[in-house]
């Protein structure tokens, strides 16, 4: 089960689905709740770490499976972290890629306060001012996210540390794209519009890389699937 970042989708994934299908695995990359093709409710509390694992706990189970190995990048890696602990009956084992583990008892908006200041962009993410400002130019949004380091750092962090200034991030879309740091990464090769539904199932088709002859089944349109073991 393979659980996308922000902003991404399970497209993210397109690179590692054939070679996992080819080594004999059953993959499941679903868009996560409220991204791309999937429902996105209007309450905040929607989309808690406990509806999530649970979204990905019912995908595990109408898959068929008693278990998965849960593999997690960016705020997907908060779901694989997680999943062991509030539905440990279907965790195989776990996969988590530049989320560092971490617990604690206190309220993690306050411990940002504190550590980081108020402007920093976990709180900055909790306002409908910024909200309204990624959905004003969702294609500007894309290209303040996915940038390369030139240099200067990144839209991200221009210091590479975890600091105050790097952890306000998030203002910087406000200001002129010419001053955001780094490279946009996508190139005249990627797709920057979303396509109609029958083209983005084909592309997500594609993306799986495996044909339902190749395996027990039919496939959805985020996953491959080829000789799974129930295991």
């Amino acid at each position: 089960m393979l659980c996308h970042g922000f902003p991404e989708l399970a497209a993210s994934w397109r690179h590692q689905l054939r070679p996992l299908a080819d080594a004999g695995f059953h993959v499941l990359a679903p868009d996560l709740r409220g991204y791309g093709r999937s429902t996105g409710p209007a309450d905040p509390t929607a989309y808690s770490i406990a509806e999530t694992t649970t979204d990905v706990a019912g995908l595990i189970a109408d898959a068929g499976y008693d278990r998965a190995v849960v593999v997690g990048h960016d705020f997907g890696g908060m779901i694989s972290w997680w999943m062991p602990h509030l539905h440990p009956e279907r965790v195989a084992g776990v996969i988590t890629l530049n989320t560092p583990f971490g617990y604690s008892r206190e309220n993690p908006l306050e411990k940002y306060l504190e550590a980081y200041g108020p402007r920093n962009y976990v709180a900055h993410f909790q306002t409908p001012e910024l909200q309204a400002l990624m959905e004003r130019d969702p294609a500007r949004t894309l290209r303040f996210f996915f940038r390369r380091d030139t240099g200067a750092g990144t839209t991200l962090s221009r210091t590479g540390r975890h600091d105050a200034e790097s952890m306000s991030f998030s203002h910087l879309l406000a200001d002129d794209e010419a001053t955001w740091p780094g490279e946009v990464l996508v190139g005249d090769e990627e797709p920057t519009t979303t396509p109609k539904p029958s083209r983005a199932r084909g592309s997500a088709d594609r993306w799986a890389g495996t044909a339902a002859s190749r395996g027990t089944g039919g496939c959805s349109p985020r996953c491959s699937r080829r000789a799974p073991s129930r295991s």
